[in-house]
């Protein structure tokens, strides 16, 4: 867990100025998201666990992020103006 959390501080920045030509700004928001994210899966994650199982949990949690990678790249699409 340690090295995806240190990977993203130091990848994902770059990635969101440099790779996709946003503003410091935007990198801000979206490197907060993650950090907001991170802490509700640390502060939820056992209550999840508890509450549908070991397995089926990983099961809708990648459910859950494989639709929401799909909304982003679909917002994505539609900032493109020559796509």
């Amino acid at each position: 867990m340690a090295l995806a959390e240190g990977s993203a501080s130091d990848w994902l920045p770059l990635i969101v100025v440099d790779g996709f030509g946003l503003s410091e700004s935007i990198d801000a928001i979206v490197y907060s998201g993650f950090g907001l994210f991170m802490a509700v899966g640390r502060l939820f994650g056992r209550r999840v666990i508890d509450r549908f199982g070991r397995a089926p949990s990983p099961r809708r949690q990648g459910s859950f992020a494989s639709r929401w990678h799909q909304v982003c790249g679909w917002l994505q699409l539609a900032s493109c103006p020559g796509a």
